[in-house]
């Protein structure tokens, strides 16, 4: 009996420490050496308007231009996110993650098919109301070197990282989603990767979601069993973290 409740507690303990985070109000934080060297995620997930999220530090990064589409219909979710991989730098490369199976257990999906080279079909499963749907999109996956990405873009990164030494390697690693089925205008992140030990990598990522709030309250604006703040929120934060923890 006691062996099966110390089992019982120690799941419990690694449930809890696999997604334990300190989530900060707004993407402008500063990333915390501390934090994320304890094992924690280090985060911030911010509902903004267009020209809110471009007064942040954060829009910098918004090369797809997000914040410019349909500007009555508009609404931009921010996410900023940092952690420590206990995996290789060169298992986090895109040879080694451009891969249909790596991709799905990554985005959780329930189906996935190429396109083209680096081009993705997928079709993901959110919930509303408690209850599951399906959302289909296009997911385009590959690396670009910091000269690609932009040096300012590329020392906006690396700045975030200055609390954290590194052996010197590192790399931006781009994700889009676009033309989804439901909703969403578009998901766009960058990533960067920075080797920490050969047994440690430090990850941060900046993302942006675009949807059509107009079109989301018409569907998920019924409160008290739903509101499109909570729906979105919630949904592109089980998202985050369940990429996170695939990564991790």
């Amino acid at each position: 009996m006691k062996s099966m409740i110390l089992i019982l507690t120690l799941i419990l303990f690694l449930g809890q420490n696999a997604f334990s985070q300190t989530v900060e109000k707004n993407v402008d934080f500063t990333i915390s050496p501390a934090i994320v060297s304890s094992g924690k995620i280090h985060m911030a997930l911010e509902w903004l308007t267009p020209n809110d999220f471009s007064l942040t530090q954060m829009g910098m990064i918004d090369q797809a231009k997000l914040q410019n589409l349909y500007p009555e219909n508009n609404q931009i979710i921010a996410s900023k996110i940092a952690f420590i991989a206990r995996k290789s730098f060169a298992e986090l490369s895109h040879a080694k993650m451009n891969e249909a199976s790596y991709i799905a257990h990554m985005l959780n999906s329930v189906s996935i098919s190429p396109k083209s080279q680096d081009l993705w079909k997928v079709t993901n499963k959110v919930k509303a109301y408690g209850l599951p749907f399906k959302v289909s999109f296009d997911f385009r996956f590959k690396e670009v070197s910091s000269a690609t990405l932009g040096q300012a873009i590329a020392q906006y990164f690396r700045d975030e990282s200055s609390g954290i030494s590194g052996t010197g390697k590192e790399r931006f690693l781009l994700l889009d989603m676009t033309n989804f089925s439901k909703l969403m205008y578009r998901n766009y992140s960058i990533v960067y990767v920075k080797e920490i030990s050969p047994t440690e990598t430090l990850v941060i990522s900046g993302l942006i979601a675009a949807f059509d709030i107009k079109t989301a309250n018409s569907l998920f604006q019924f409160p008290p069993l739903s509101t499109t703040y909570d729906t979105m929120m919630g949904n592109l934060r089980t998202q985050i973290l369940h990429m996170t923890q695939s990564i991790r």
